[in-house]
């Protein structure tokens, strides 16, 4: 079963914006806040959790046939 990606965001009374990501592996946690949040201001604390330092891990499936 794969994991599930998915970003939580909390509003509090006084406008502060808490983001957390779950199922995530490296840097693309941040991209996919940074998508989300674009425009909403500074961002000024992060914590990166061990999910952030986990390496992703790539298959490559696609054959390349050359010649004739």
């Amino acid at each position: 079963m794969a994991i599930r990606e998915k970003i939580i965001i909390n509003i509090d009374e006084e406008g502060k914006i808490e983001a957390n990501t779950e199922g995530f592996k490296g840097e693309v946690c941040l991209d996919a806040l940074n998508e989300i949040l674009e425009g909403m201001g500074e961002i000024d604390n992060i914590k990166k959790t061990s999910d952030y330092f986990k390496k992703i891990n790539i298959e490559n499936t696609a054959k390349i046939k050359v010649g004739r």
